[in-house]
């Protein structure tokens, strides 16, 4: 990418959210969710999110509930290529799939001893999905879609560079003429 295109995007990720503070009455529940934030690593998370919005033009995001500690216990960004979505009936309520790479797609069949290890980690209800040659689902409590629509009815988000992309191209063409000459 363009050098300038990327310090407008690192700008653009890093500024809106360069200080997060917590403040609660009670200093309790304040220590709780800075505690919690530290964890997950919430600043940095948050930058990476925005960079893929500003990039990619959507974040998909999720987030991993840790039930018996009532906090959440990782944040994560999916890889957008494997993320099916769907219109549902209710309003911003998307329907959210993921779709298995090869990888995973191995795990959950192969008979090797370090995939059976890996296996033993994912929720059965995963390894299920992925024999039966399925997408999984993703809960829209946990999955966020993140997406810089062009128009409100867009399913998908678009990437700002794409805006400059041609200009982009001849940048790159003009500086190559003046290279090989």
């Amino acid at each position: 990418i363009n050098p300038y295109v990327m310090n407008a995007i690192s700008l653009h990720s890093t500024y809106p959210v360069s200080k997060m503070t917590i403040k609660c009455k009670n200093p309790h529940i304040e220590n709780f969710f800075k505690n919690m934030c530290e964890e997950i690593g919430l600043a940095n998370i948050c930058m990476q999110i925005a960079q893929e919005y500003w990039t990619v033009g959507e974040a998909i995001v999720y987030a991993d509930l840790d039930e018996n500690a009532r906090k959440w216990k990782s944040i994560s960004i999916t890889n957008p290529d494997y993320v099916v979505i769907q219109n549902s009936i209710i309003p911003g309520e998307p329907i959210i799939s993921l779709r298995p790479d090869e990888n995973l797609k191995r795990i959950c069949t192969s008979n090797k001893p370090i995939d059976i290890q890996q296996r033993q980690k994912l929720s059965p209800n995963i390894v299920e999905h992925v024999r039966k040659g399925e997408n999984i689902p993703l809960s829209n409590f946990n999955t966020s879609h993140l997406a810089r629509r062009v128009s409100p009815y867009e399913l998908r988000g678009s990437s700002i560079i794409i805006s400059i992309f041609r200009s982009l191209m001849m940048f790159d063409k003009i500086r190559e003429c003046k290279f090989t000459q």
